[in-house]
């Protein structure tokens, strides 16, 4: 930025300023209009209150006194419901130009938008835990400015964006669709940009933008990137993640398992118990027995008469043939034994 840019712009923001201040200063106004009447109540209380002890007036003295206190009380509650409407002080327009200054030396970019009324303010990229959250725009409207004495009237917008796995609103942590939660830095900021400390509060923000609060995240780093459990919702990393070979979806660890018997990883809808060992196994490794039950290959065996599957332990232990079998290798045997006596 050049020294005619610098000072145009200082120029500007100053004008801005001082409207804003003028607008602030006409609220000092009519706060004193608000006060003035309750303290002229307190001022007459005293006055009766003074003229009642000079003439041993007991019971007026005591009257005046409840009401003196009464109206020291409402005086006191509307001068609380009004702190915080300071007097402007003054901020000249080399401070601006020197805060300009600092700009330029603090961060690696700095344009003006005059058409939008923006000064703008770039960042180096962020980077929070080893997630790259790349480069912010900081815009300062003037215009707004005027009206806003607070972070409403800087925009923070990504410039390469890396946004949140589930909500592309939420650029960082602390960044929801272009406004910055503040945090402890609220009442620092303010104060910064009512006193036109642009610096400062420029400053403040990138403090707030490098530095990660838990307590304050829209969305948490952990949860930053990866992808949804198909199940539950949670995000979930590459290395804590598994892909279910039946429906072909994406789930955490706690909401996945793997078949008994081949191992592939599924998930816990895709899955089905062995009708006897209750073992979980994929569908493709359970086969239908004679009896219509769904068996892994631990609990079945084909039956050497028949060629059928059934279950282990249905088998003859002295055969070795299914029920069904062994039945008719009974009646066969015992319509020979008939056949051969006649």
């Amino acid at each position: 930025m050049t020294l005619r840019e610098r000072v145009r712009v200082a120029v500007r923001l100053q004008a801005a300023w001082q409207q804003g201040q003028r607008q602030q200063h006409d609220e000092m106004e009519s706060v004193t209009k608000r006060i003035s009447p309750y303290y002229r109540r307190v001022c007459s209380a005293e006055c009766q209150v003074r003229t009642a002890h000079n003439n041993n007036l007991v019971h007026a003295q005591s009257l005046w006194r409840e009401r003196l206190a009464s109206a020291v009380r409402t005086c006191r509650i509307v001068m609380q419901d009004l702190e915080g409407n300071s007097v402007p002080q003054d901020y000249s327009l080399r401070n601006f130009y020197d805060d300009l200054l600092q700009l330029e030396e603090e961060f690696p970019s700095i344009r003006i938008d005059w058409e939008h009324s923006l000064l703008i303010v770039v960042t180096d990229a962020v980077e929070l835990q080893g997630i790259n959250l790349g480069p912010f725009s900081l815009r300062l409207s003037w215009t707004d400015w005027i009206q806003y004495r607070n972070s409403q009237a800087i925009h923070v917008i990504a410039d390469e964006p890396q946004a949140a796995a589930l909500h592309d609103d939420i650029t960082h942590p602390h960044v929801r669709e272009g406004e910055l939660c503040t945090g402890d830095a609220q009442v620092s900021l303010q104060k910064a940009l009512e006193q036109g400390r642009l610096a400062d509060a420029f400053l403040l923000i990138r403090s707030v933008l490098t530095n990660y609060n838990a307590a304050s995240a829209y969305v948490s780093l952990e949860q930053w990137e990866g992808q949804a459990c198909n199940n539950c919702g949670d995000i979930v990393n590459d290395d804590n993640r598994s892909y279910c070979e039946g429906c072909h979806q994406d789930y955490c660890f706690t909401c996945s398992s793997s078949c008994s018997d081949c191992g592939d990883s599924q998930c816990s809808g895709c899955l089905d118990s062995c009708a006897s060992c209750e073992a979980h196994c994929c569908p493709g490794c359970l086969s239908t027995t004679v009896q219509d039950e769904s068996v892994c290959s631990s609990c079945r065996v084909i039956c050497p008469g028949c060629h059928q599957t059934v279950r282990t332990g249905d088998l003859d232990r002295d055969t070795g043939l299914c029920s069904d079998c062994f039945i008719l290798q009974e009646t066969t045997h015992e319509s020979l034994s008939t056949a051969s006596s006649t």
